[in-house]
């Protein structure tokens, strides 16, 4: 079994990871914390990280593949995170490229990130997953928005047992990417909550409206572009469903 290396505060898992590898860590290492002081999320956002039972945590992987073959592997992330809560009683929906969602509420998100050292790439999956927080554990701001584990199913939930079993989901769905060189994009797709939804999406020129046709064999985001019914394929940026943003 690979090393799981719990705290009860860290700044951000991530950051750890990353003076992990600079130390020397071996693949397949698991941080978690009980607390975050700076967690982040894409873009630059911080990452709300209550008190409240909830579990962070980032996964070291060190891959074969050349960064620009890793554009993907944060949908493969999605899906074994999601195995893993279905057999906690929730069916989770992932929202492109990195929310978990759970009756259009976030649960949790993915951040992740690549270090390079010496010419081997070696890949930070990172996870902040909503689990015992109460309602009141979130700011007003995010009642509508965040949902936990805890609201949903109204039970408490073991953060040693989910820690485990998403380290080995995320090691087994990481290794299984490395054959395939891309995304299950089947696998994805099946939970993929924009399918056919129109949404709104960064382009070159500023926001524009589109309906998602579904996922590239890369993980790219394809849409149909409402003004002037083009293809466009998204591999970054933000795409908000409903008119709301990604802030959870």
């Amino acid at each position: 079994m690979s090393t799981v290396i719990l705290h009860e505060s860290l700044d951000s898992t991530n950051e750890e990871a990353k003076r992990l590898i600079d130390a020397g860590a071996a693949t397949g290492t698991v941080v978690v914390a009980r607390h975050q002081s700076a967690g982040r999320g894409r873009m630059g956002r911080s990452w709300h990280s209550p008190d409240a039972g909830n579990l962070y945590l980032s996964l070291i992987h060190e891959t074969t593949l050349a960064a620009d073959q890793l554009s993907g592997l944060t949908l493969d992330a999605a899906v074994a995170i999601a195995d893993v809560l279905e057999t906690a009683g929730l069916s989770v929906g992932l929202k492109w490229p990195n929310d978990l969602i759970f009756e259009e509420r976030k649960l949790g998100g993915i951040l992740t990130e690549l270090t390079l050292s010496g010419g081997k790439v070696t890949v930070i999956v990172g996870l902040g997953l909503n689990v015992n927080a109460t309602v009141e554990d979130f700011p007003p701001e995010l009642h509508a928005i965040a949902t936990s584990m805890a609201i949903e199913t109204g039970e408490e939930h073991d953060l040693d047992w989910l820690a485990q079993r998403i380290g080995g989901s995320l090691r087994a769905k990481l290794a299984a990417f490395e054959v395939r060189q891309r995304p299950d994009v089947q696998a994805y797709g099946l939970r993929n909550i924009l399918q056919d939804e129109a949404i709104e999406y960064d382009a070159a020129d500023g926001r524009r409206p589109g309906v998602v046709q579904g996922i590239d064999e890369q993980g790219a985001l394809l849409v149909t572009d409402l003004l002037d019914g083009s293809t466009v394929i998204v591999r970054s940026g933000e795409v908000t469903l409903d008119d709301r943003s990604e802030q959870a």
